[in-house]
Parts: structure tokens; C-alpha cells; sequence
């Protein structure tokens, strides 16, 4: 076996995967997909495979169940060895470095291709530190930052929850998790109506809790049935909440395809065989869930202003695209990684298997 796929996780990188390529097709590829599923003239094996993956690609919307999944078993799994200060240290350095460069270069890119401005000063540092839902600032990244300020909040509640000792024995965290899960379902919805995400915080919160209880049912049989107990809550709440708060959405079963999908993986976890080429992909979910949705845009015009050829444009500008994501892995991403790792004074290591989609 490769070193660089010792000691990992390897169901979470096929979830990694799968989540970035659902996310991507259904915001790039998906008017592909309508035609490839209903034309004529295609045959009809790929039509039916066309027509399979529909529901698991709409909007991404699945691709953020099992993300969210992903990040709430693995943070569970790190927080049971990690003490406060080093998880939140590494967290930042896992986050906000990358974060910051794609937020930046977004808004050089809107400056240079259509000559936009930050609407204030106020917005440029509310989205660099990922509180916009905390006074009212769009969601950047052509949308996608949303998902990491849900993702913030969770590290900042998991690691009070390891300063409180609850990490200890585990047993008293399912019956933590209700009082944060009825506080969230009863209290206004959050963020509020000011944004196209209303309630995307009440919503999807509770799918990380999800995803640490699949962790807790996992490692501690004593609290295995609390655990089983509280995601079937969870899941039948996700689906009254998400049809009250966010009825567009109501219509579609990805939330179940999404879960089925991670819980079939972990069920054939020890079975899962490392694989080179999904590892790989896998070191990319970040890099390319931050900059799919707006480069895209912008390495479409800048071939078109240097006139290269049309034909099989979507192929150029995925090409492009990994490259600039695979130097932002090596260089950017990882290097930050290490820089979080010494200043938490803890000793490098082997990669350890922490395929989260932000970690």
C-alpha cells in the first residue's frame, strides 16, 4: 500500500468524492445531465444512468448531506484526541488560509471582469471571517460559503463540548445534543429571511450532530440505541423543518439518498479497499468545493479572450480548474496544514484519516 494511504479512513475519501462531484454537477453539469437523461439520441443505458443520477446531483443538495455527514463523524473521531486549543488551532489553519485566497481573488476577479467593488469594508470582513449570518452579508464564492458558516459554528460548539468534559466518557452527549437540536428547532429560524439561505443554519445544522452520532454509535455500544434513536429524530425533523422553512426543496429525496448513501459506505467501511486515484480527488474536495462555482465563470472568459477554440469548452475549463485546485492543495492548503499542526505543538504525523470536507 502507498504511504501517503496508510492509516486513513478510506470509506470518507469515496464520500469526499462523491460529495465534490455531486456538488459540481449539479451546478455546472446538470442542464448536461436533463439533455443526456431525455434526448433521443442517446442510447438508452446511458439515458437510464443519466436518469439514476438526477436525484443525487440536483442542486448538489446531496453532496452537502454527506459533506455534512463526513465533517460530524470525522470532528467526533478527532475531538476523542485532540484537546481544545489544538483542535481549534488546526481548525483555523485548515480553513481560513485557503478560505481567505479564494475570497480575495473572487473579488479581484469581479474587479477585473466586470469592474465591482466590496460593498463596504464591513462585508470584505464579515465574509473573511465566515459571521455573515450574524449581520446580514451575502453569501460569497458565487454561494458556497454558506456551508462553511455552519461549519465554524459546529467546530466552536464540539470544542466547548471537549472543554466541558463531555468527551470523556461520551455517554452524556446524545442527551446534550437534544437540548442544542430543541433549542435550534425552537427558536426563530436562523440565519434569517434577509438571505436566499433562511433558516440553512436550523435546517442543515442538525445533519453534523447526524454524522457525530453515527461516530458515537460506532465507537460506544453502551449509548449505540440513544444514538440510532436521535438520528431517526433528526431525520424525520430534517424533513418537517425543511418543508416548512424551505419548501422549494420538499419535492426532492436527496436528503434520503444522501444518508442511505453515507450509512452504505460506512456499513462496508472494513471492506473498502485505498485507492490512489480517489485519495487524490479526495485531497481536493476543498480546494475545488471554493472555487468551482465562481472560476468556472472566469477561466471561461479568459479563453474566450484569448480566443481559444469553443468545441469541448467544459473539458478545457475542467481541466484548468483541478490544475489550479491541485497548487492550491500542494502549496496553499497543505502548507497551512503544517504551519496549524506545529503552532498546536503537536508532532507531525502520518496522515491519519481525517477526510472531512473542510479538515
Amino acid at each position: 500500500m502507498s504511504e501517503n494511504l496508510k492509516g486513513r479512513i478510506v470509506f470518507l475519501d469515496y464520500m469526499r468524492v462523491f460529495a465534490f462531484m455531486s456538488v459540481m454537477i449539479g451546478h455546472k453539469f446538470y442542464d448536461d445531465l436533463i439533455w443526456m437523461a431525455s434526448s433521443p439520441e442517446v442510447h438508452i443505458t446511458l439515458r437510464a444512468l443519466a436518469q439514476m443520477l438526477m436525484p443525487l446531483c440536483l442542486g448538489g443538495a446531496a453532496g452537502v448531506v454527506v459533506f455534512f455527514l463526513t465533517s460530524g463523524y470525522i470532528i467526533t473521531k478527532v475531538l476523542a484526541k485532540e484537546e481544545p486549543k489544538e483542535f481549534l488551532v488546526k481548525r483555523v489553519f485548515r480553513i481560513y488560509p485557503l478560505y481567505m485566497i479564494a475570497v480575495v481573488a473572487e473579488y479581484l476577479a469581479g474587479y477585473w471582469g466586470y469592474g465591482l467593488y466590496p460593498a463596504s469594508t464591513k462585508e470584505v470582513i464579515s465574509r473573511l471571517l465566515l459571521v455573515g449570518d450574524f449581520n446580514g452579508t451575502p453569501n460569497g464564492l458565487h454561494g458556497v460559503e454558506w456551508t462553511l458558516r455552519i461549519e465554524v459554528l459546529f467546530y466552536a460548539f464540539m470544542a466547548v463540548l471537549k472543554y466541558a468534559g463531555f468527551f470523556r466518557t461520551c455517554r452524556h452527549l446524545p442527551a446534550v445534543y437534544v437540548v442544542a437540536l430543541a433549542g435550534l428547532y425552537l427558536s426563530s429560524p436562523f440565519p434569517g429571511a434577509w438571505t436566499w439561505t433562511f433558516a440553512y443554519v436550523t435546517v442543515y445544522a442538525p445533519l453534523l450532530i447526524f454524522g457525530s452520532l453515527i461516530m458515537l454509535a460506532e465507537s460506544h455500544q453502551e449509548i449505540r440505541a440513544k444514538c440510532i434513536g436521535l438520528m431517526t429524530i433528526i431525520f424525520v425533523m430534517f424533513l418537517i423543518m425543511s418543508a416548512k422553512l424551505v419548501p422549494g426543496w420538499k419535492e426532492s429525496n436527496y436528503m434520503a439518498f444522501g444518508v442511505m448513501f453515507f450509512l452504505g459506505f460506512w456499513a462496508l467501511r472494513t471492506k473498502v479497499a485505498p485507492n490512489f486515484a480517489v485519495s487524490f480527488l479526495a485531497e481536493l474536495t476543498f480546494s475545488v468545493y471554493l472555487m468551482h462555482n465562481w472560476v468556472w465563470i472566469y477561466i471561461d472568459m479568459a479563453l474566450s479572450y484569448f480566443e481559444v477554440g469553443t468545441q469541448f469548452r467544459q473539458v478545457q475549463i475542467l481541466i484548468i480548474l483541478f490544475l489550479i485546485c491541485y497548487g492550491l492543495n500542494r502549496y496553499v492548503e497543505k502548507t497551512f496544514n503544517r504551519i496549524g499542526a506545529k503552532l498546536a505543538k503537536r508532532r507531525p504525523a502520518a496522515p491519519i484519516g481525517e477526510p472531512a470536507l473542510y479538515d
